[in-house]
């Protein structure tokens, strides 16, 4: 009998089913439980779980099934769970019909995730039964084949993961066609594509696109500028991408651009420095980038800008000190760059300046000491050749 008189306080459990029975035996209802992360539940026990009177979780908003692989049934008393928002299942071919009593009973969901379900071969038509699904999670679905046709009513939809997809082109293309109001796509991890289908210029309501770990992708379309509301492009670890398109420079509202360990690219487009929002440009380990364009210097939001272990590097253009909002620069690990800006004390902003590393670095412009009145750190841990401290910077702020 449950003790009315205690409150089980938790707002998150991680619990198997059995556990949980016991538990909702003592305290009765858990008012203050809103995400559940349940194992070992079949259709018995879970089912008796959610039977009881008073219905014991009411405030839940976010319910994990991954580890109950024997659940193939949901009960109608799960229509209860009324403020159940996102719910992460572990769900199979022959499971499948499982996807139909979920849509039944729960319409009202708008976060599915069916991540890690290498045994899904079809995504169920039911699916497009959710008109309110926000974000659905097929993550690592590796075995999927083919999405339904009727997606196009899933109108409420802004965020789709496809990572780690092996057929991640067939299914890619029809989700494409079905659902222009995309707002974020995540691709990372999909070995298999070597280039991103033209396509792409539909999504024309992109705002974040992630290609990290795509490590057979060779380029990037043309028609990229079409994304005109995108803010966000992740190419990490792209390791075969050797040129970014002159058309990347009509993105007017990409404000992250990620291009870390993009091993095989040597350049930059011109075009980069029409980016008039971009705050944050990763660079690091881009090992045979040789060069910066001048155009760099009309990146005026620029915050960030990191080109950490950049082998080839051995310059960096004066026009990189027009820089009025950078507010950190990181070289570590450029050996190779012989000297830095003579004009660097221009860069007004900036806080931090990394240099670790920079063997062939010997002497400090003087240009320097105008950076000491906002500059926060200054690190030249390893910078084995330089003949003296940079002139005019507290000693303190220089980390040696």
């Amino acid at each position: 009998m449950a003790n009315n008189d205690k409150q089980y306080p938790c707002e998150s459990l991680s619990i198997s089913c059995e556990k949980l029975l016991k538990l909702v035996e003592e305290f009765g209802t858990l008012d203050e439980l809103k995400i559940l992360k349940l194992s070992a539940a079949d259709n018995q026990n879970f089912s008796q779980l959610f039977d009881k009177t008073p219905f014991p979780f009411p405030n839940l908003e976010q319910l994990n099934l991954k580890r109950c692989y024997e659940l193939s049934n949901f009960p109608e008393s799960i229509r209860k769970l009324t403020k159940l928002k996102t719910l992460q299942l572990y769900i199979s071919d022959d499971n499948i019909e499982l996807m139909a009593n979920i849509c039944h009973l729960l319409p009202n969901l708008e976060n599915l995730d069916l991540s890690g379900n290498n045994k899904l071969l079809h995504l169920p038509n039911c699916v497009c039964n959710l008109s309110n699904l926000r974000t659905l999670d097929l993550s690592g679905c590796e075995g999927l084949a083919t999405c339904p046709d009727n997606l196009d009513r899933l109108t409420s939809l802004k965020t789709l993961h496809l990572c780690a997809n092996d057929n991640e082109k067939a299914v890619l293309e029809n989700c494409i066609i079905q659902l222009p109001q995309l707002q974020e796509l995540n691709l990372s991890f999909s070995n298999n594509l070597t280039k991103l289908s033209p396509l792409i210029a539909q999504l024309v309501n992109l705002e974040k696109l992630d290609l990290s770990h795509c490590l057979n992708l060779t380029e990037i379309p043309e028609d990229i500028e079409k994304l005109y509301r995108l803010k966000y492009l992740n190419l990490r670890e792209c390791k075969k991408l050797k040129t970014l398109p002159e058309t990347i420079g009509q993105l007017p509202n990409l404000e992250t651009l990620n291009l870390k360990t993009c091993s095989m690219l040597k350049t930059l487009p011109e075009t980069i420095g029409q980016l008039n929002r971009l705050t944050h440009l990763n660079l690091s380990e881009c090992y045979k980038l040789s060069s910066l364009p001048d155009t760099i210097g009309q990146l005026n939001s620029l915050n960030t800008l990191n080109l950490s272990f950049c082998k080839s590097l051995t310059t960096l253009p004066e026009n990189l000190c027009q820089l009025p909002n950078l507010e950190q620069l990181s070289l570590w690990g450029c050996r190779n760059l012989t000297a830095l800006p003579e004009d660097i004390g221009r860069l007004v902003s900036l806080k931090q300046l990394y240099l670790n590393e920079c063997k062939s670095l010997t002497v400090f412009p003087d240009s320097i000491s105008r950076l000491a009145s906002n500059l926060q750190q200054i690190s030249i841990l390893g910078c084995d050749n330089l003949n003296a401290l940079p002139k005019g910077i507290d000693k303190d702020k220089i980390k040696l």
